[in-house]
């Protein structure tokens, strides 16, 4: 017999009281050598034991049975509550001793124990159900999906259909097995595994959320921040390579400026050109990745992906060039120096993501496309103007943005010749007549330089100067054409100009 503990084991109940069969002890012991009260009352001798018609001996009742002699009248007290009860009244769960111990004789013969779950089982159960949930819980809440409340859903359905299967396989164990498997414990542990695994998740994605917040909050716009805090599987902190386009900006002779003025005055003027165009980035979502002294590096694409990056540099870069208007008019009030400011975009594929050393780095783009923007930036110096483009990056924009194409150069570290453009102003619907014909006549001036028709190229920018007379490209190659007019260059000439500086 299966043991409970070290002094009890489990009673298998067959049924409510009464479930055994009860026969009054006085009718047994009445055979005709006892005179009941009854019999004594109305003279007649029923005999309900021996008698051969009716009588317990004759009937087989007791032929091979085990019979057990107890006493149920109520001063005895010996009446106890059990598990079982026919429902019909209160009290009807109380059984009689001696019917209890009939229960216990009868699982005895059948063999027929209650067993209970073991220490060790139970422990293990336990470990299993809190390790499954946690594991399952994690699926759910680390599954790709815009629908938090289907998430959250799924594990709450999850753990009500563990705690429907827990009781459900108990009360199947104990019908038809008579094994006892204890469910709260098990129930609990799906609780406690649910529990756990929210609040590991939550603890994880608030240190993630703090762990984005300082890493991009200084140097992209805070709604990208909110984003990516939201959706933090749109950002890859892990190097990757991805086509962005990137920005470089810088001071025209900032070196000359900053050999005139006082340190502070320096650095104050310098913190209110940062700060200026700083925030223009911002607004267009560009991710700022670093100051170098004058000049600002950014770039858009990263870390959030933007199908419209070349377009957010584009404006960003026209809108720092407007702002610098006004910069420039205040300044002059102010007898602060007047400042250009030279900016290069490209776009292309690029490596980005977290670098530096252990404990200190930079989310950051490298790549043969970032040093290009970096020469068109300077390559400004040579052609005077403000805003310099690749080739890429204008098949982007073009349409949305005018410009106009300014040479194809080639630049130290690159074999194939880039062709590269200026930006002028967005196109709005607005009309502006006069740049209109500068572009057009510029640009048929330059398809007659590049067909070494000089003399009508010659003539096609002097009509551009004569639109805008300060137009130094115009300026440029008509020299250059008036040049090749009395000197051509040699038969294998395609146009394409050296740059030697960075």
């Amino acid at each position: 017999m299966p043991k409970y503990d070290a002094t009890s084991f489990l009673i298998n109940f067959y049924g409510p009281s009464g479930s055994f069969r009860r026969v009054n002890f006085a009718d047994v012991i009445d055979d005709e050598t006892l005179t009941t009260t009854e019999e004594a009352q109305t003279g007649t001798e029923l005999n309900l034991f021996s008698d051969p018609d009716i009588g317990y001996l004759y009937s087989g009742m007791f032929k091979d049975k085990i019979v057990l002699v107890g006493s149920m009248a109520p001063e005895e007290h010996d009446l106890f509550p059990v598990s079982f009860a026919r429902g019909l009244q209160v009290g009807d769960n109380l059984m009689y001793g001696v019917e209890i111990h009939a229960n216990v004789i009868e699982s005895v013969l059948r063999n027929e124990f209650l067993r209970k779950q073991s220490a060790t089982t139970e422990i293990l159960l336990i470990f299993i159900l809190t390790v499954a949930t946690f594991v399952a819980i994690s699926a759910f809440k680390s599954s790709k999906t815009e629908h938090a409340f289907l998430v959250e859903l799924n594990g709450f359905l999850f753990v009500v259909a563990g705690v429907f299967i827990i009781g459900y396989a108990a009360l199947v164990l104990f019908n038809k097995q008579n094994y006892l498997l204890t469910a709260i414990s098990p129930i609990l542990a799906v609780v406690a595994g649910y529990v756990s695994s929210t609040v590991y998740h939550f603890v994880v994605e608030r240190k993630q959320r703090m762990l984005i917040k300082a890493m991009f909050s200084t140097y992209v716009n805070p709604s990208v921040v909110e984003e990516l805090i939201l959706n933090p599987d749109k950002l890859k902190l892990g190097g990757e390579r991805r086509e962005l386009t990137v920005m470089f900006s810088d001071i025209e002779g900032f070196t000359t400026i900053s050999e005139q003025m006082e340190s502070q005055k320096l650095v104050s003027l310098l913190n209110e050109y940062l700060s200026a165009m700083t925030e223009l980035v911002m607004k267009h979502d560009g991710t700022l990745d670093k100051f170098e002294g004058d000049a600002i590096v950014a770039f858009w694409g990263a870390p959030i992906l933007q199908d419209d990056h070349a377009m957010r540099a584009c404006l960003c870069a026209l809108q720092m060039q407007e702002a610098l208007v006004e910069i420039r008019r205040l300044w002059k009030e102010q007898n602060k120096p007047c400042i250009n400011v030279r900016i290069g975009i490209n776009t292309g594929e690029m490596v980005v993501g977290n670098m530096g050393g252990a404990g200190k780095f930079d989310y950051t783009v490298i790549g043969d496309s970032v040093n290009l923007a970096s020469r068109l930036e300077g390559t400004n110096r040579q052609y005077k103007t403000g805003i310099l483009v690749s080739e890429q990056t204008y098949a982007l924009v073009k349409g949305r943005i005018l410009g106009r194409e300014v040479d194809l150069i080639s630049v130290k570290g690159r074999s194939a010749p880039l062709r590269i453009f200026e930006l002028l102003r967005v196109s709005d619907g607005g009309v502006d007549r006069s740049l209109e014909e500068l572009i057009a006549v510029y640009e048929e001036g330059l398809r007659l330089y590049r067909a070494r028709q000089w003399k009508n190229a010659t003539t096609r920018f002097s009509q551009a100067l004569r639109t805008k007379p300060d137009d130094y490209l115009s300026q440029l190659y008509l020299e250059r054409a008036s040049h090749y007019t009395h000197s051509p260059p040699p038969v294998g000439w395609d146009g394409v100009f050296i740059i030697q500086t960075k």
